[in-house]
């Protein structure tokens, strides 16, 4: 149903869920079937359909513009209300958001092969290009003065660009970098988009700035930073980075695991940070330098900022991310211990002893949160009126490790003391 060029919508709609359903979480043995399937197919008709899919949306997105300017012009007072009546009736525009996730699903999972091949089909007289199609429609969307109702479009859509460039996929990220989705993305993250729900912006410039970060990743070639550093506006960065961090700077700092709605706020000032900290390395611009060290958290970030290094053939790359909250419980002794006992004979035994042993130390971390968070949730609210005291209870919960030591070498030494005198 879903190659049928022009099924019923209905069975087209249920081909699409059941599609979605089929590869979800990435599911890589039908991901495999489906590039041998397209490989025998050389009428490309599975990825003409999807490419025909998103062009009659962006079609009907272009018509439901030329309306609602129409209507906006002869009818100023119109309420939001029948702008989204008059999008639900192109239908196009309404499905097209199943048919991106379905195309993310595609290559979820970082699965190379599907993500060139939906780039261009090696042997093919005429190649489907799904990457510039997708890429065209965002262009359209974000072209608009984005009303809330195509958010989760365009949310949806940055989605997808990411997944077809993460792993990575160097050809895709050249093709979305020629196609200069980073100014589609610094329009996101400038514009002040006023009387939106808050939440949609933040999720729109979530889902922004992870696909900048796609396009960094094992990336050797310094031209492609560089022309993101010369695009993105970095004092809007930092004035989004301070705002979001003046939200969360309180819980952050105290130690505490984070609600989810916090959480999710520090996420994206994170890889906001991680974002203009990568591009750093690749240059010295001014503008970034002053917008990097300038940004209030900055102590915060740092001190928060992991990286491990990759090798990738012949070129080491460095990944930037943010420590997980659980790791503030691994120990100096715990790093010591796991580094004692792992088996060095040879590449392989050290690699399977250091996964074994992480397995127990991650286990043995959880079983240490879940003991402050307990102890957390059973004392600390007792003392929310008095926020000192409070704190101090906080600090004696994440660092009773430290003070079960102390009083035991208070007890040994108070026993010896007592056997010298006696």
């Amino acid at each position: 149903a879903v190659m049928v060029p022009d099924p019923d919508a209905e069975v087209s709609s249920a081909a699409i869920t059941f599609a979605t359903s089929l590869f979800w979480g990435g599911n890589a043995a039908v991901q495999d079937a489906l590039v041998g399937y397209l490989k025998m197919d050389r009428t490309l008709l599975f990825l003409r359909t999807l490419a025909d899919k998103v062009r009659h949306s962006l079609a009907s997105f272009k018509d439901w513009k030329s309306e609602l300017a129409f209507v906006t012009a002869t009818v100023p007072e119109v309420d939001c209300q029948v702008h989204e009546d008059m999008l639900q009736a192109k239908t196009d525009v309404i499905a097209v958001k199943g048919v991106l996730r379905f195309i993310q699903l595609l290559c979820e999972g970082h699965h190379l092969q599907l993500q060139n091949y939906l780039r261009e089909q090696p042997g093919a007289t005429a190649s489907v290009n799904i990457v510039t199609e997708v890429m065209r429609f965002l262009k359209e969307v974000i072209s608009t003065e984005m009303e809330e109702i195509i958010f989760s479009i365009a949310i949806q859509t940055f989605n997808t660009l990411t997944e077809l460039c993460q792993g990575p996929c160097p050809d895709n990220q050249a093709s979305l970098v020629s196609c200069n989705v980073t100014g589609d993305v610094n329009r996101v993250l400038q514009y002040e988009f006023q009387d939106r729900d808050p939440m949609l912006v933040f999720e729109l410039r979530c889902a922004a700035t992870l696909t900048l970060l796609s396009l960094l990743e094992g990336c050797n070639d310094p031209s492609r930073p560089k022309h993101m550093v010369s695009t993105i506006n970095f004092a809007k960065v930092q004035q989004i980075l301070d705002s979001l961090w003046e939200m969360v700077q309180y819980a952050a700092c105290s130690g505490i695991k984070l609600p989810e709605d916090q959480q999710a706020l520090l996420d994206l000032a994170f890889n906001l940070f991680i974002l203009m900290y990568q591009l750093h390395t690749f240059s010295d611009d001014p503008a970034l330098s002053t917008a990097l060290e300038g940004c209030t958290g900055y102590d915060y970030f740092c001190s928060q900022l992991g990286v491990v290094e990759i090798s990738r053939g012949d070129s080491l790359e460095k990944v930037y991310f943010h420590i997980p909250h659980i790791c503030m419980y691994l120990t100096s002794p715990m790093k010591a211990e796991i580094l004692s006992l792992i088996d060095r004979s040879s590449l392989i035994a050290k690699v399977s002893s250091f996964h074994a042993k992480a397995q127990e130390l991650v286990a043995e971390i959880q079983y240490h949160q879940r003991v402050t968070e307990w102890l957390e949730a059973e004392f600390v609210p007792m003392l929310a009126d008095l926020p000192r005291l409070a704190g101090l209870r906080m600090y004696l919960i994440h660092h009773r490790g430290k003070l079960v030591d102390h009083l035991q070498n208070t007890i040994l030494g108070t026993a010896v003391v007592i056997n010298v005198l006696v």
